[in-house]
Formats: C-alpha cells, structure tokens, sequence
C-alpha cells in the first residue's frame, strides 16, 4: 500500500497529537507515595536572583544518567519564583525529556492578577512559548516580555515531581531552586548543552529559564526534595 503526501502530513499530525496526549498522561499521572504538608504561597513581586560563585556551581547539582547518558547539571544562580502558570506543555522524549518532563509558561508581577493575564493570549510549542495580547491589554509587548518566562522546570527527585504533577494551568505557585547549565554525553561524545537564561530581559532563543527545583508550593502544599528536608 502506498501512500501519497496528504495521507503522510495525516499522519505526522496524528503521531504528534498521540505522542503530545500520552506525554501529559504520563506527566499528570501522580505520585501517590507522597503526602504535602499544607503550606502558604510566599508572595515574592519579582523572582529573586543570587548568582554562584565558580566553585559552588558543580557540587550543589551535580551528575545524573539520563537516557543512558551522561548529564552534568551545572548552578548557576539560587533562584525563587512566584508565579502564575499560564500554560504547561509535558515532554517525554530524549535526554532534555528525561531531565525536564515539563515547561510551565509562568507570568509574575501585575500580570498575575486575573484582570490583567486573562487580556493576553498564551501558548507554547516545540519549548517555546509565546503570547499576544489582546486589544484591551493595559500592557504593551515591552511589559510582558519582563514579567513573563517559558521554563524548562528539572525536578530534584520524585517529590518535587509530584509537586510539579500538581499544578494545573492558571494555578498560582512558588518555585526555588537554581538556574542551571546542561551538557550531555553519548559515549563520551557531547550530545547536548542547555543553558539557562540569566536575565529577565531577554527575548528570543536562549531566554528561557532551566530551573532544577528543590522545593515548590502548589494548592496541594509543599514539596521539598528529600536532599534539602529539614532532619
């Protein structure tokens, strides 16, 4: 049987929305093992930023295998955030899967409150995400841009991924943890590097944020990586 150019875009189509379906499937599917304790939401105007001296940025992350690969996590700054989660997008495959199973598009700032977020329009693709908005917006592009992130969210161990499972869009949530560097090998060969955006200013490739979360607070409570749980 042959098939002709209309019937394998058909298919492209329907492969991608397969794939796009089982990857939330997988990512909502939640961690029963774990039990939040109820926590208030820190209220933070601005993410806070406090880059890491050279000698901190391996020991404080540190070396995984991710996918049968090598993956070396590098901090580069300790970083909180509150925020408002416009739009989350699962992924499941590869070595940037593995390590980051979701991105959450998240507004900060005025643009939590539900007046000023419900006049833009949000979405995201392929890591990227983007927004318009609408014409009664009090705020221009410029505006946005700052208060405004896709970030590949790199949870610390399975509790933080429950927590990260918890969040559903429009939640409001805080998030700490670092800013961090990737690279990748395949038998000893360089596959991937992924680094972090330091700044909120900027736009465009490379101005997403990689975060390794330690800790989130969700509606459901707090999760806080086993590593970083007071003894």
């Amino acid at each position: 049987m042959e098939f002709n150019e209309n019937d394998k875009k058909q298919f492209n189509i329907i492969a991608g929305v397969f794939i796009i379906l089982a990857s939330l499937i997988v990512f909502l599917s939640k961690d029963e093992g774990y039990k939040p304790e109820k926590a208030a939401i820190p209220v933070l105007y601005e993410p806070q930023q406090m880059n890491l001296p050279p000698e901190y940025k391996l020991t404080l992350t540190g070396q995984r295998n991710v996918k049968n690969q090598d993956v070396f996590i590098y901090a580069q700054a300790f970083y909180k955030i509150h925020c408002r989660v416009m739009h989350i997008m699962p992924y499941y495959t590869g070595v940037s899967g593995g390590l980051a199973p979701v991105d959450f598009a998240v507004v900060w700032g005025e643009l939590i409150k539900k007046e000023n977020y419900e006049q833009i329009e949000f979405r995201q693709s392929g890591r990227w995400a983007y927004f318009k908005p609408k014409n009664k917006s009090l705020y221009d592009r410029e505006f946005i841009y700052k208060h405004f992130s896709n970030m590949h969210v790199i949870p610390a161990d399975s509790i933080v991924l429950a927590g990260l499972k918890s969040v559903r869009k429009y939640d409001e949530i805080y998030m700490e943890g670092y800013l961090v560097n990737i690279e990748s090998f395949k038998n000893g060969q360089r596959s991937m590097t992924w680094n972090s955006s330091l700044s909120r200013d900027d736009t465009g490739n490379g101005a997403c944020e990689v975060m390794f979360v330690t800790k989130i607070i969700t509606k459901d409570g707090e999760f806080v990586s086993a590593k970083n749980q007071k003894k």
